[in-house]
């Protein structure tokens, strides 16, 4: 599968992974590594820091998609597929309106960093 057809569908598999760890049958094995992942991405502090340019970055960009990946891999197929069944507008976990709004704030607070980095 290429790259950009795996980003496409990143949306939608973010929702059935979503929908499927607020499933009661959800083991704490899959549950561990995506709340993790969730920690990681908001937590201070980082393996490599944010201000070396890319290479901060590269740290989210390896551990989260990894750490959801053990996250579905450890889910049982019934609860996967159960919320890979689930209707669409119930997995929608972030509107398209939402999601432009962060990307908004997302740049905004990217221009202020890279401001007060060259200043």
């Amino acid at each position: 599968m290429s790259f950009l057809l795996r980003l496409r569908r990143l949306p939608g598999a973010l929702g059935v992974l979503w929908t499927a760890l607020w499933d009661r049958r959800t083991p704490w094995r899959a549950r561990l590594p995506a709340v993790l992942a969730a920690l990681y991405l908001v937590w201070p502090l980082d393996l490599l820091p944010d201000f070396i340019p890319l290479a901060g970055w590269l740290d989210e960009l390896v551990l989260v998609p990894l750490l959801l990946g053990l996250a579905r891999r450890a889910m049982p197929p019934e609860v996967l597929a159960r919320a890979e069944a689930a209707p669409r507008a119930r997995r929608r976990w972030v509107s398209p309106a939402l999601a432009a709004v962060a990307a908004i704030l997302l740049l905004a607070l990217l221009g202020v960093w890279l401001g007060n980095w060259s200043a």
